[in-house]
Protein backbone atom coordinates (compact mmCIF):
# COMPACT_ATOMS: atom_id res chain seq x y z
CA UNK A 1 0.00 0.00 0.00
CA UNK A 2 2.77 2.43 0.96
CA UNK A 3 4.62 1.93 -2.34
CA UNK A 4 1.45 2.42 -4.38
CA UNK A 5 0.61 5.65 -2.52
CA UNK A 6 4.19 6.85 -2.96
CA UNK A 7 4.00 6.21 -6.71
CA UNK A 8 0.61 7.93 -6.99
CA UNK A 9 1.89 11.00 -5.15
CA UNK A 10 5.05 11.05 -7.23
CA UNK A 11 2.95 10.91 -10.39
CA UNK A 12 0.74 13.73 -9.11
CA UNK A 13 3.78 15.87 -8.45
CA UNK A 14 5.27 15.22 -11.89
CA UNK A 15 1.95 15.86 -13.62
CA UNK A 16 1.47 19.04 -11.61
CA UNK A 17 4.97 20.19 -12.49
CA UNK A 18 4.44 19.60 -16.21
CA UNK A 19 1.06 21.32 -16.12
CA UNK A 20 2.58 24.33 -14.36
CA UNK A 21 5.33 24.48 -16.99
CA UNK A 22 2.60 25.17 -19.54
CA UNK A 23 1.36 28.07 -17.41
CA UNK A 24 4.54 29.61 -15.98
CA UNK A 25 8.28 29.89 -16.50
CA UNK A 26 10.31 27.27 -14.69
CA UNK A 27 11.79 29.92 -12.37
CA UNK A 28 8.32 31.13 -11.37
CA UNK A 29 7.04 27.72 -10.28
CA UNK A 30 7.17 27.22 -6.52
CA UNK A 31 6.80 24.14 -4.35
CA UNK A 32 3.56 25.66 -3.07
CA UNK A 33 2.27 25.88 -6.65
CA UNK A 34 3.18 22.25 -7.28
CA UNK A 35 1.61 20.86 -4.10
CA UNK A 36 -1.53 22.96 -4.43
CA UNK A 37 -2.01 21.83 -8.00
CA UNK A 38 -1.22 18.20 -7.10
CA UNK A 39 -3.55 18.23 -4.09
CA UNK A 40 -0.90 17.03 -1.66
CA UNK A 41 0.89 18.48 1.35
CA UNK A 42 4.35 20.04 1.32
CA UNK A 43 5.43 17.31 3.71
CA UNK A 44 4.40 14.68 1.16
CA UNK A 45 6.29 16.54 -1.54
CA UNK A 46 9.49 16.63 0.52
CA UNK A 47 9.22 12.92 1.30
CA UNK A 48 9.47 12.29 -2.44
CA UNK A 49 11.61 15.14 -3.78
CA UNK A 50 14.12 17.41 -2.03
CA UNK A 51 13.39 20.34 -4.36
CA UNK A 52 11.82 21.42 -7.64
CA UNK A 53 14.89 20.64 -9.76
CA UNK A 54 14.87 17.03 -8.58
CA UNK A 55 11.45 16.53 -10.22
CA UNK A 56 12.96 17.30 -13.59
CA UNK A 57 16.18 15.39 -12.85
CA UNK A 58 14.23 12.33 -11.75
CA UNK A 59 11.96 12.47 -14.79
CA UNK A 60 14.92 12.72 -17.16
CA UNK A 61 16.85 9.97 -15.35
CA UNK A 62 13.87 7.63 -15.68
CA UNK A 63 13.45 8.64 -19.29
CA UNK A 64 17.10 7.80 -19.99
CA UNK A 65 16.76 4.42 -18.25
CA UNK A 66 13.80 3.69 -20.50
CA UNK A 67 15.86 4.70 -23.52
CA UNK A 68 18.74 2.43 -22.49
CA UNK A 69 16.31 -0.48 -22.06
CA UNK A 70 14.74 0.29 -25.42
CA UNK A 71 18.10 0.38 -27.19
CA UNK A 72 19.29 -2.75 -25.40
CA UNK A 73 16.23 -4.61 -26.65
CA UNK A 74 16.40 -3.17 -30.18
CA UNK A 75 20.05 -3.10 -31.17
CA UNK A 76 20.35 -1.23 -34.48
CA UNK A 77 22.58 -2.63 -37.20
CA UNK A 78 23.17 0.68 -39.00
CA UNK A 79 23.18 4.39 -38.27
CA UNK A 80 19.97 4.74 -40.26
CA UNK A 81 18.30 2.23 -37.94
CA UNK A 82 19.76 4.03 -34.94
CA UNK A 83 18.15 7.29 -36.13
CA UNK A 84 14.83 5.52 -36.63
CA UNK A 85 15.01 4.06 -33.12
CA UNK A 86 15.71 7.47 -31.58
CA UNK A 87 12.70 9.02 -33.26
CA UNK A 88 10.53 5.99 -32.52
CA UNK A 89 11.53 6.13 -28.85
CA UNK A 90 10.88 9.87 -28.60
CA UNK A 91 7.48 9.73 -30.30
CA UNK A 92 5.34 8.68 -27.28
CA UNK A 93 6.99 11.42 -25.21
CA UNK A 94 6.21 14.26 -27.62
CA UNK A 95 3.66 15.92 -25.27
CA UNK A 96 6.16 16.12 -22.38
CA UNK A 97 9.04 17.00 -24.68
CA UNK A 98 6.98 19.78 -26.23
CA UNK A 99 6.38 21.23 -22.77
CA UNK A 100 10.10 21.03 -21.94
CA UNK A 101 11.10 22.56 -25.29
CA UNK A 102 8.59 25.39 -24.91
CA UNK A 103 9.90 25.97 -21.37
CA UNK A 104 13.44 26.31 -22.78
CA UNK A 105 14.57 23.18 -20.93
CA UNK A 106 15.51 21.05 -23.96
CA UNK A 107 19.21 21.58 -23.28
CA UNK A 108 18.84 19.55 -20.08
CA UNK A 109 17.73 16.56 -22.13
CA UNK A 110 20.70 16.94 -24.44
CA UNK A 111 23.01 17.07 -21.40
CA UNK A 112 21.54 13.75 -20.21
CA UNK A 113 22.09 12.24 -23.65
CA UNK A 114 25.66 13.55 -23.64
CA UNK A 115 26.21 11.59 -20.43
CA UNK A 116 25.00 8.23 -21.77
CA UNK A 117 25.02 8.34 -25.57
CA UNK A 118 28.81 8.10 -26.03
CA UNK A 119 28.94 4.68 -24.35
CA UNK A 120 26.10 3.44 -26.51
CA UNK A 121 27.66 4.97 -29.63
CA UNK A 122 31.09 3.45 -28.88
CA UNK A 123 29.48 0.04 -28.26
CA UNK A 124 27.59 0.43 -31.54
CA UNK A 125 30.87 1.05 -33.41
CA UNK A 126 32.84 -1.52 -31.43
CA UNK A 127 33.27 -3.82 -34.41
CA UNK A 128 34.36 -1.05 -36.77
CA UNK A 129 37.07 0.64 -34.71
CA UNK A 130 39.99 -0.65 -32.72
CA UNK A 131 39.99 0.13 -29.02
CA UNK A 132 43.01 2.38 -28.94
CA UNK A 133 42.50 5.48 -26.81
CA UNK A 134 42.51 7.97 -29.70
CA UNK A 135 39.85 5.98 -31.56
CA UNK A 136 37.63 6.00 -28.45
CA UNK A 137 38.08 9.75 -28.03
CA UNK A 138 37.14 10.32 -31.67
CA UNK A 139 34.06 8.13 -31.31
CA UNK A 140 33.01 10.07 -28.22
CA UNK A 141 33.16 13.35 -30.16
CA UNK A 142 31.31 11.83 -33.10
CA UNK A 143 28.61 10.69 -30.68
CA UNK A 144 28.18 14.28 -29.45
CA UNK A 145 27.94 15.42 -33.05
CA UNK A 146 25.32 12.81 -33.98
CA UNK A 147 23.08 13.16 -30.94
CA UNK A 148 23.37 16.96 -30.98
CA UNK A 149 22.42 17.19 -34.64
CA UNK A 150 19.55 14.72 -34.35
CA UNK A 151 18.26 16.32 -31.14
CA UNK A 152 18.43 19.80 -32.67
CA UNK A 153 16.39 18.67 -35.67
CA UNK A 154 13.85 16.96 -33.42
CA UNK A 155 13.30 19.88 -31.03
CA UNK A 156 12.87 22.25 -33.95
CA UNK A 157 10.33 19.85 -35.43
CA UNK A 158 8.50 19.86 -32.07
CA UNK A 159 8.13 23.62 -32.37
CA UNK A 160 6.31 23.24 -35.70
CA UNK A 161 5.36 19.59 -36.33
CA UNK A 162 2.77 20.29 -38.99
CA UNK A 163 5.13 21.12 -41.85
CA UNK A 164 6.52 17.58 -42.14
CA UNK A 165 5.43 14.30 -40.60
CA UNK A 166 7.64 12.59 -38.05
CA UNK A 167 7.99 9.68 -40.45
CA UNK A 168 9.18 11.99 -43.24
CA UNK A 169 11.53 13.74 -40.83
CA UNK A 170 12.99 10.39 -39.77
CA UNK A 171 13.55 9.44 -43.43
CA UNK A 172 15.17 12.79 -44.14
CA UNK A 173 17.64 12.37 -41.28
CA UNK A 174 18.31 8.74 -42.19
CA UNK A 175 19.33 9.91 -45.69
CA UNK A 176 22.01 12.11 -44.11
CA UNK A 177 23.65 9.08 -42.57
Amino acid sequence: MHNRMYQQNKERIVNSFFYLLTEKNYQQITIVDIVNNAGISRRTFYRIFPDKQSILDNYLDEWMKNWINYVSNNRPTSQQKMVKQLFKFWEPFIPELTILVNANLASLILEKYNEIFPKYFIDFHNGTQDNEELALVKLRYLSYFDIGAIWNVFINWIKDPYKISLEDLTSLIQQQF
